[in-house]
C-alpha cells in the first residue's frame, strides 16, 4: 500500500501542471523607469508654513 501511494504522489508531483516550465512568449525582464522627482515647498509658501501640504498628483 506504502509503495503504490508513493508511485502516486511520484507520478501526481512530476507531471506537467505542477512543474513550472517555460512559456513560448513569456519572457522574463523589466524596464526600470527613472520617475523625475516631484518636491514640496514647505517654507516661503502664499498662506504660511502653519497649512496642510499641496497635493502632489
Amino acid at each position: 500500500l506504502t509503495k503504490q501511494i508513493f508511485i502516486f504522489l511520484y507520478v501526481l508531483l512530476n507531471s506537467p501542471a505542477v512543474i513550472s516550465f517555460k512559456v513560448h512568449g513569456n519572457y522574463d525582464g523589466a524596464v526600470k523607469i527613472n520617475k523625475p522627482r516631484r518636491y514640496r515647498q514647505y517654507m516661503n509658501r502664499k498662506g504660511g508654513f502653519n497649512r496642510p501640504l499641496d497635493y502632489i498628483a
